[in-house]
């Protein structure tokens, strides 16, 4: 969540800092780079016929399926739990 906040127009623009610049500038770089997978990925599909939308459709319903909140919380909290240690560690507060 927070690369969605940092990549945010108005999160790069309201703090004029040099950080908040560099962020913005990823995020512009980030964005370029993503389109480009898009306009290749999408020119790849018609290439073949292969309707991107439904193809789309079809993976959404089945991550759906497999994925539910529920999980993606629980990995959310193990992965943020993970951090915590390994950043104690790196401070040497686990010592």
């Amino acid at each position: 969540m927070r690369w969605r906040a940092w990549c945010s127009t108005s999160t790069a623009t309201t703090h004029r800092t040099t950080a908040s610049r560099t962020i913005h500038s990823f995020c512009a770089r980030l964005a370029e780079e993503l389109a480009d997978c898009a306009t290749f990925l999408f020119k790849l599909a018609y290439q073949y016929g292969i309707d991107m939308e439904a193809a789309l459709v079809d993976n959404q319903r089945k991550a759906t399926e497999r994925y539910t909140v529920e999980q993606g919380q629980a990995d959310t909290a193990r992965y943020l739990a993970r951090q915590t240690e390994n950043l104690a560690r790196m401070k040497g507060e686990n010592e």
